[in-house]
C-alpha cells in the first residue's frame, strides 16, 4: 500500500505505521518517484510471495521427514532391526503402495502404533516419561506416568 502525506509528518506516519508494508510518500507526488515506489512494492510482493512458498514447502518437507523418522523408530522397537533395514522397508512399502516415503511411513505407524481393534493410539514424546494412550472405545485419553528416568521411543502394548 501506498500513502501520500504533506513532507512535514511524513517521517512521522512512516514511524507510527512501522513495518506494515505500507509506504509513505512526501507530497507533492513526483511522477517518476511514484512510479518506481509501485514498481518496488510490487516486485517486493512478488519476492514475499516466493519466499512463502519457499516456507510452506520446507514445513512440508520437514513434517514427512519427522514422520519418516517416526516410523523408523516404530520399526526398530518392534521388529528389533536396525535404522538401516527400516528405511529400506519404508522405501519398498512407498515403491509397492506406489506412493511417497510419507504416506508408506504414515502406513507403518497406523499399522504398529494405532490399534484399530479398540482404537487405541499409544504416543510418548523423546525425553517425556508421561505415555498417551487415547482409547477409541471411551473416546478418552488416558495419561500414564512412568516412575523411572525419561524416556524416549514407542511402547509396546503389553
Amino acid at each position: 500500500m501506498i500513502i501520500s502525506a504533506s513532507s512535514k509528518v511524513c517521517g512521522e506516519i512512516a514511524k507510527k505505521i512501522g513495518s506494515l508494508d505500507i509506504f509513505v510518500l512526501p507530497r507533492p507526488l513526483n511522477k517518476a518517484l511514484l512510479l518506481q515506489t509501485f514498481r518496488f512494492v510490487m516486485l517486493s510482493k512478488e519476492h514475499n510471495n516466493v519466499l512463502q512458498n519457499e516456507k510452506e514447502q520446507l514445513e512440508s518437507k520437514l513434517r514427512d521427514v519427522r514422520l519418516i523418522d517416526r516410523a523408523k523408530c516404530v520399526l526398530v522397537e518392534y521388529l528389533r532391526i536396525s535404522e538401516a533395514d527400516a528405511h529400506r522397508q519404508i522405501q519398498k512399502r512407498a515403491m509397492d503402495m506406489r506412493t511417497t516415503q510419507a504416506e508408506g511411513a504414515k502406513d507403518i505407524i497406523k499399522t504398529y502404533v494405532l490399534n484399530m481393534k479398540n482404537g487405541e493410539l499409544y504416543m510418548c514424546n523423546a525425553g517425556d516419561n508421561l505415555v498417551h494412550i487415547y482409547d477409541g472405545t471411551q473416546r478418552k485419553m488416558k495419561t500414564i506416568t512412568l516412575s523411572s528416568a525419561p524416556t524416549a521411543g514407542i511402547f509396546s502394548s503389553d
